[in-house]
């Protein structure tokens, strides 16, 4: 019988992700501004795939109160530790986005932040955080969007170079698909764009990046198929950019808030 695929596990990027994924300073302090003046009407907030508490700890630190579930203890572990005397300590719980151990009804919002896509069963996913918010929730789901993507040839090659060798990444939900799941539950939407950024990366950094399995992406292929495709893969960058010269893209930080009931 053939297994189910698994949600993607970050216990492996604990100690870096912090570190690899920080927002820049003023987007984090406007998405936290932001998630207050939303969130200012709710007694009790869940984050779904909670991880490190990038988004979680700076609203514990202006006294909301967050509840937290990841399946990754050691994610867990890391913002338990970088907790202050003064953040409002934030309840946690070792669970699956699939499987929520809380009663109906349980909170007036819940929080998903760069999550659902890495869950192979997100419609599930989505069930479960629409039952533990019930009538008169809100979802409010956030995605970065590229304006220019500056990096799809990149992708396409890659997808190229895995199907050669028989391999056929995962597909991921797009945002349309998510939007549908949560129109079909009863969902309506209101879209903010809270911060316009912009982000300049070299074609050496993104291959640096790509050959150290900085992201989630990579996780999912073998290590001998990984490194047996990626001189062809580096090749092929090289041939077609100038590594030292930087690629711009707008990258959109934008909330999309559901509301239900």
């Amino acid at each position: 019988m053939e297994s189910t695929p698994q949600s993607v596990n970050f216990d492996r990027a604990a100690d870096i992700y912090d570190a690899t994924r920080a927002l820049p300073p003023d987007v984090q302090e406007a998405l936290t501004v932001r998630l207050l003046e939303l969130l200012s009407d709710v007694d009790r907030v869940l984050e779904v795939g909670i991880g490190t508490g990038r988004i979680s700890r700076p609203l514990a630190a202006r006294g909301r109160r967050v509840c937290g579930v990841d399946i990754s203890p050691l994610m867990l572990q890391q913002l338990t530790v970088q907790l202050e005397a003064g953040h409002e300590r934030p309840d946690l719980a070792l669970a699956d986005a699939t499987r929520l151990p809380f009663a109906d009804d349980s909170f007036g919002a819940a929080l998903s932040f760069h999550v659902v896509h890495l869950i192979p069963d997100w419609e599930r996913a989505l069930d479960e955080a629409c039952r533990v918010i019930g009538d008169g929730g809100r979802f409010i789901y956030y995605r970065q969007r590229d304006e220019y993507k500056r990096w799809m040839d990149s992708h396409d090659k890659l997808g190229e170079l895995l199907g050669r060798r028989g391999f056929t990444r995962r597909k991921r939900p797009t945002v349309e698909e998510i939007d549908e799941k949560l129109r079909s539950l009863g969902g309506t939407v209101e879209v903010e764009d809270v911060a316009e950024v912009e982000e300049r990366v070299t074609p050496a950094e993104l291959l640096a990046d790509t050959k150290a399995r900085t992201h989630s992406w990579s996780w999912e292929i073998p290590d001998d198929l990984f490194w047996d495709f990626m001189p062809e893969y580096e090749e092929w960058i090289k041939a077609h950019w100038a590594m030292d010269e930087p690629r711009v893209d707008t990258i959109i930080h934008e909330l999309r808030v559901w509301s239900f009931g």
